[in-house]
C-alpha cells in the first residue's frame, strides 16, 4: 500500500465517511501573522498538536477562531490565512493522528484533527488569505503557490 492510500485510509477511519471531503488535501487555518514563521520553520504547535481538517470550511473557522479569538482565548490579530497541505506527503505517514473533538465549542469539529507532530513547510500546496463575505469565503491574497 503506498503513502497516499495509507493516509487516505487512516483519514476514512478517523472522519464521518458521509463528511469526509475525499480530496488531495489537507486544511489549516490560522493567522498571517505566524506567515514568515510557517515559511520558515513550518506548522509548530505550542501545544504540540496542529489542528487541521479535510473539510477547508472548519479550517477557516479554526483561522477565524485564531485571528478574533473565543469566549476561551483572546484572538492574535492579524487576517484568517488557510494553508493548504498535501495529504500525500511523507510526513502524514507516521505521524499520530487525534480525533479531537475539544478544539472548540463554537462550531461542530466532526471533520477536525490533530497531527502530533511538526509539518514541514515542503508539505504545503498553497497559501491563501480569506474572509467570509456573504457567507462565502472569498480569496483576497496568495501568500504562497507552488
Amino acid at each position: 500500500m503506498n503513502k497516499s492510500r495509507n493516509l487516505l485510509a487512516r483519514l476514512e477511519e478517523l472522519l464521518p465517511s458521509d463528511s469526509y471531503s475525499h480530496s488531495h488535501y489537507i486544511f489549516h487555518g490560522t493567522s498571517d501573522i505566524y506567515l514568515e514563521s510557517i515559511k520558515k520553520s513550518g506548522l509548530v504547535s505550542k501545544s504540540g498538536k496542529v489542528y487541521v481538517s479535510g473539510v477547508r470550511d472548519i479550517s477557516f473557522a479554526m483561522g477565524s477562531e485564531t485571528v478574533k479569538g473565543n469566549e476561551y482565548r483572546k484572538g492574535v490579530g492579524g487576517n484568517v490565512i488557510i494553508i493548504t497541505l498535501a495529504r500525500d506527503h511523507e510526513i502524514f505517514d507516521d505521524v499520530k493522528w487525534d480525533y479531537d473533538r475539544t478544539y472548540s465549542p463554537s462550531y461542530d469539529t466532526a471533520d477536525a484533527f490533530t497531527v502530533q507532530s511538526t509539518i514541514p513547510f515542503d508539505a504545503v500546496v498553497k497559501i491563501e488569505q480569506v474572509i467570509q463575505r456573504y457567507g462565502r469565503e472569498v480569496v483576497t491574497k496568495v501568500h504562497y503557490e507552488r
